[in-house]
């Protein structure tokens, strides 16, 4: 079971330059000194200089790219990059983000997390954001105490709730593809759902977001998660259906709800914008006119797909089964997604 679920957030610490001269130096890479004198050929002396990336975050390894970032303080005309230069044979990209664009992020996260409303970040926004907010400076002056606090704990709040959100989101799609018989995508989507679970679970506990690329080295950090993380190894096929019922388990004591449809759609609608409903000699078909992709009726799924069109609003789990059998068949080829209450299409 999930057992940070009760915790409070530890926000992270950024990482000093003392740990990452030393991180630098292990895996053979040059000096922050070094990458700093390579990253002015591109900077200003007005912009805050972060070490970005994994190395940024205390992570990484001999393979792992030096990436830079720049805090524009709000000047306009400058180059947001990328730029590349070497150091010691290392390349170093570097990026510029404008101070504006992040107060402006702040403000709309701290927005949605005062209202308990859904996120919606993409991962490449939540790993910049938090490369921003818990990176190693470098050098260049500082952001002002009050934002840098504001931006630690806002991107990191979000970023959790970022999780939680997936783990839903997962979790509806097994519990869709179960009740399909589809074993296969729903224990694809169940395992989804326990990454963004224990993904949850390690930023509760105090460390960045770093996505899941380095989910396995932030947990054996932490020592966490070890009742669920057989759960990332997916299943044969003749064991698919215990894994199932493991996952859903989980899913639900993590969510504190259940996992079943009506449970994890509650927040969810089916989304058919963009299809429409011919009547041809012998069939009836539905066309998505961007791609000209054209699927048919079966004689009698008329009027589900009539109730699924004319009701956008009713959350998924609402409506009859014959509906939502017309639902998947759509949304598993394509034409047809789920829509969050944020806005979000999945």
């Amino acid at each position: 079971m999930s057992s940070t679920r009760a915790m409070a957030p530890v926000i992270p610490c950024k990482l000093s330059i003392e740990r990452a001269d030393r991180l630098l130096a292990e895996f053979g890479k040059p000096t922050l000194t070094e990458i700093a004198k390579a990253a002015s050929e591109a900077s200003f002396s007005d912009e805050l200089m972060i070490l970005g990336g994994s190395l940024g975050l205390g992570l990484g390894n001999e393979k792992s790219d030096i990436d830079v970032l720049l805090v524009n303080p709000g000047v306009p005309a400058r180059s947001p990059g990328p730029f590349q230069f070497f150091a010691d044979g290392e390349r170093i990209e570097i990026v510029r983000i404008d101070l504006t664009y992040l107060r402006s992020v702040v403000r709309e996260l701290s927005r949605a997390l005062g209202r308990s409303e859904p996120i919606g970040l993409p991962h490449a926004e939540a790993r910049l954001l938090s490369r921003v907010a818990h990176g190693c400076r470098m050098g260049g002056p500082p952001l002002d105490a009050g934002f840098e606090s504001a931006l630690a704990r806002t991107c990191h709040l979000a970023t959790i709730q970022r999780s939680a959100e997936s783990a839903r989101q997962h979790g509806l799609v097994a519990a869709l593809a179960l009740e399909q018989e589809d074993e296969l995508i729903a224990s694809w989507n169940a395992r989804g759902a326990i990454e963004a679970i224990l993904q949850r679970d390690v930023l509760r506990s105090g460390l960045p977001y770093a996505g899941s690329k380095w989910l396995t080295e932030q947990l054996a950090m932490l020592e966490c998660g070890a009742a669920i993380r057989p759960l990332l190894q997916l299943p044969r096929p003749g064991d698919r259906q215990a894994y199932l019922t493991d996952c859903l388990a989980v899913i639900a004591d993590s969510l504190d709800t259940p996992a079943t449809i009506p449970g994890l759609g509650e927040t969810a609608r089916w989304d058919t914008a963009g299809l429409g409903h011919y009547h041809l000699p012998g069939a009836d078909v539905l066309v998505q006119q961007e791609h000209n992709a054209v699927i048919e009726l079966a004689a009698d799924a008329g009027p589900a797909w009539a109730e699924l069109s004319c009701r956008p609003e009713q959350p998924i789990g609402g409506e009859t089964r014959s509906v939502r059998d017309v639902a998947w068949q759509l949304y598993v080829r394509g034409l047809a997604g789920i829509r969050w209450e944020n806005g979000g299409r999945q």
